[in-house]
């Protein structure tokens, strides 16, 4: 008797990974890729080995960035088009811009850029976040927690991360102020508030913001390390000699040893930048 049997045509289920660059080994999973003749992406052949009628194991073709469609070609057909079997082609992400710089953890940031499909995620100063949003060009990521402070924040593919050339500043808890603890004598503190803010404005409260504290009657000096000429500089609240302060504005980021006369110590609360 002559038999002849219809055969049923190949399903991709998943691939595995979903993004990568040309050359990224992908497992592609479904049914009915026995006899497997052809594995294209966008269209373009590539190279693969049938491990079983439910799994194939593929190398991604040369391709731009963007997403594109696998299918599967047996003497039974040719797998359908569908979200199942798609692939993404990314290269290293450019990370352009970031909105707002500075907030809380929680605070819905905005980064700009290019090559973001594909992106598993955002680090921010070694702490990962997922994002919630993302385009070719546009991510958007909640950030994660962090103690007040500036962190460098790259963006993470399968391709490689960004370069680190943008930052993100955690401002304190509550109104955005940063609440510095000086106790008796020297305290060694960062300064994170406004860059170039005069100290004389910034010891009285007087710099822009709500909440702040005035300490300028209990500071006696405040001492600052310079890298460039090796020495110490001083700065001495209330004291206008001509040549006694050596500088007069906070830059952000540097450590300053500020000295106290107040034997119970005193929070200083001032701006984050």
């Amino acid at each position: 008797n002559a038999r002849y049997t219809y055969g049923t045509g190949p399903v991709i289920t998943s691939i595995a990974p979903a993004s990568g660059n040309s050359g990224t080994s992908v497992i592609i999973t479904g049914t009915g890729f026995t006899g497997a003749t052809g594995v294209t992406f966008d269209g373009i052949v590539a190279t693969f080995t049938v491990n079983s009628s439910t799994q194939i194991t593929a190398t991604a073709p040369t391709h731009v960035a963007g997403e594109v469609d696998v299918r599967v070609t047996t003497p039974a057909g040719t797998s359908a088009i569908s979200e199942d079997a798609k692939f993404i082609y990314s290269t290293i992400p450019v990370l352009s811009t970031i909105s707002p710089n500075h907030g809380t953890a929680g605070t819905v940031v905005t980064l700009t850029g290019t090559n973001f499909l594909g992106v598993t995620g955002v680090n921010f100063g070694g702490t990962l976040a997922t994002p919630s949003s993302i385009t070719n060009t546009t991510i958007t990521v909640l950030a994660p927690t962090r103690v007040p402070g500036a962190v460098q924040v790259v963006v993470v593919s399968p391709a490689g991360t960004s370069a680190a050339s943008r930052t993100f500043t955690y401002d304190a808890p509550g109104d955005g102020n940063i609440t510095y603890e000086l106790s008796f004598r020297w305290t060694l503190i960062a300064w994170l508030g406004p860059h170039g803010a005069s100290v004389e404005a910034a010891l009285k409260g007087q710099l822009p913001g709500t909440g702040l504290t005035n300490i300028f009657g209990q500071v006696t000096a405040i001492y600052r390390w310079n890298p460039q000429q090796q020495k110490w500089e001083a700065n001495f609240p209330g004291t206008n000699i001509p040549g006694a302060n050596d500088f007069t504005v906070f830059d952000y980021g540097q450590g300053y040893w500020v000295a106290i006369s107040n034997t119970n110590g005193l929070d200083w609360v001032v701006p984050a930048d």
